[in-house]
């Protein structure tokens, strides 16, 4: 519910309403999270060597979503690395007519996949699987760790 509930910016939300980011596999999750964490941590000038934990839960996708991961749309404006400017129009528009979600091409782990959820009833399902320890070196997360 965080995401709902504490909503800010991302690829598909200017921050007025909540996104749930989901990935099809756990290397696609980290790839993707550790990026924004990273970004969040040397926005705070967060020393080398900060460890950060992190949760990673599996869910079911309880809907139907529009499906943006055709090859053409590699090079399109939404899958821009820095600007979320399309993304975020893109957004607001599949939500704003009543549409659940989006399935988009990761951005950060070449070949993964990811979902885009802009209400909490399209999740069921939803189990805590792993805890992980992000270690920041100044720059950027270089390592994961799965806690035991």
């Amino acid at each position: 519910m965080t995401p709902f509930v504490l909503p800010r910016e991302s690829r598909f939300s200017d921050s007025s309403y909540g996104v749930l980011y989901a990935a099809d596999t756990i290397d696609t999750a980290l790839r993707e999270s550790g990026h924004h964490q990273a970004l969040r941590l040397a926005a705070t000038a967060a020393p080398a060597g900060t460890t950060v934990p992190m949760f990673a839960f599996s869910i079911r996708i309880n809907t139907t979503v529009i499906d943006v991961r055709s090859p053409a749309q590699e090079d399109s404006a939404i899958y821009d690395h820095d600007s979320y400017i399309a993304s975020q129009t893109l957004g607001r528009n599949v939500r704003k007519a009543g549409h659940n979600g989006l399935l988009y091409n990761s951005v950060r782990n070449t070949g993964g996949e990811c979902a885009a959820l802009f209400w909490p009833d399209a999740v069921k399902g939803a189990r805590s699987d792993h805890e992980w320890r992000y270690y920041f070196d100044g720059k950027q997360i270089s390592e994961y760790a799965q806690v035991a």
